[in-house]
């Protein structure tokens, strides 16, 4: 529920309806290919802990499409914010 209601959020935020049908099953696969760690820190994650994350963020030009995510922890979506990945690893997190 938590993470449908993510995927509601952020189309909304972004004012578009996504041309991506994001389903939960969708994103925990691409968190799958992450191995559940964070992309930042490489914290392990669970599904109750971990976050949806855009590389591009949706407010700098990202689009809400499966390549464009990737799971993070709380920490480092939250000191991510609207950094692009490349900008935030060259920050040295």
């Amino acid at each position: 529920q938590r993470i449908s209601n993510w995927i509601r959020r952020t189309a909304e935020r972004a004012g578009t309806v996504s041309q991506y049908h994001l389903t939960q099953d969708l994103l925990f696969g691409r968190f799958e290919l992450y191995g559940w760690r964070c992309r930042y820190c490489g914290t392990p994650l669970t599904k109750a802990t971990v976050q949806a994350d855009h590389r591009i963020p949706i407010s700098r030009g990202g689009q809400n499409c499966p390549a464009n995510i990737v799971p993070t922890c709380g920490p480092c979506n939250r000191k991510k914010w609207a950094k692009t990945e490349a900008e935030f690893l060259s920050e040295g997190t």
